[in-house]
């Protein structure tokens, strides 16, 4: 809409002509995320973005987006059709050391947790891509984090469900276990017990209290976790 008011241009110019190429879709696409992504904090914090850059003689690259979603830096690509080249991406991921990246496209939402591919300089790259359609911006803290949480679980025979045939896996069971002998432990030390980020651990938690397992009896002073029986 803005773009179209800026190039005065209407939208019943474009009834009846079928699928519209427009030449400038990529900039109209970022645009939409980064206005998103510039507005998703609180009402008092001052909007802005973020991106990287890598400046070098022979392989520059840049990230149209970094988000920050608890104690994870994620970098976010932003491409016009279904698919595309991620070249600045693996780059970045390579270069930080990160694993876990977001892609918004026009294609369905998707979820790879074991993605391979070589970047620029023939470096293997191994993460986990969230894939997620423009319309769905406005979850994107929400679905990072359940990605994030759900990236590394481990089956094991016999585990529990929660009766919809989703099993509680390794994490999980350690954070019931390590609960129920310190009822007072806190997010913080439980991601440094386990090796997880702060992120990982309240998405665990969050499910294992969503699906009866974990209850929380009065607030985060002075409060403690409960272990429901099995």
């Amino acid at each position: 809409g803005l773009a179209c008011r800026a190039l005065g241009l209407k939208l019943t110019d474009f009834l009846g002509e079928g699928d519209a190429i427009l030449e400038n879709r990529g900039g109209i696409c970022e645009q939409f995320v980064g206005q998103h992504l510039m507005f998703a904090g609180e009402e008092y914090e001052e909007p802005v973005a973020y991106c990287w850059i890598r400046e070098e003689p022979s392989s520059t690259a840049e990230v149209d987006y970094l988000v920050q979603c608890g104690n994870d830096l994620v970098p976010v690509e932003v491409k016009s059709g279904s698919g595309g080249k991620m070249k600045g991406l693996l780059i970045f991921l390579n270069d930080k050391h990160r694993d876990f990246a977001v892609r918004f496209n026009l294609d369905c939402p998707s979820y790879i947790p074991d993605a391979e591919a070589k970047d620029s300089k023939g470096r293997e790259c191994r993460y986990a891509l969230l894939s997620l359609p423009l319309y769905l911006i406005c979850q994107l803290d929400r679905l990072i984090r359940f990605a994030i949480a759900n990236r590394e679980m481990r089956m094991r025979p016999g585990q529990q469900t929660n009766g919809l045939g989703e099993r509680l896996g390794e994490i999980r069971e350690s954070i019931l276990e390590i609960l129920k002998k310190d009822s007072t432990m806190s997010i913080p030390r439980l991601s440094e017990k386990l090796g997880k980020s702060d992120t990982a651990i309240e998405g665990h938690i969050s499910w294992l209290k969503k699906n009866g397992f974990l209850s929380r009896d009065g607030g985060a002073r002075g409060g403690r976790w409960v272990v429901a029986s099995r």
